[in-house]
């Protein structure tokens, strides 16, 4: 797959445009690396990035989805404690929403 072949390219520059003092939507790129360290299967990086995405304000990416993958990730990890609590901070910033929705589903398979 050529896509999976250019992850570490991707991960690179990404990791390079966060560090950029003036990048314009750094979270935007937070979330990116995210996804990429995620699909390389580097769960830990994955989370750090999502919570580095977390602390730009005025955030361009909305905080609910940023969550929400941060507590599918945790799911993954079996912390189901840090996931609950994502998935309770997604459930409060979008409680009529999809991802709001999703996080309640996502809580209920939780221990």
């Amino acid at each position: 797959m050529v896509l999976l072949s250019r992850l570490p390219e991707a991960i690179e520059v990404l990791r390079k445009a966060v560090m950029l003092p003036l990048y314009a939507t750094p979270d935007k790129a937070y979330v990116n690396l995210g996804m990429a360290l995620h699909q390389q299967g580097d769960i830990p990086g994955a989370i750090r990035a999502y919570q580095d995405a977390l602390k730009i304000d005025p955030p361009n990416v909305p905080r609910a989805l940023v969550y929400l993958e941060l507590g599918r990730l945790y799911m993954q990890q079996g912390e189901d404690s840090k996931a609950r609590e994502a998935f309770a901070q997604v459930k409060a910033l979008d409680p009529q929403g999809t991802a709001g929705a999703e996080a309640a589903k996502m809580m209920k398979q939780l221990r």
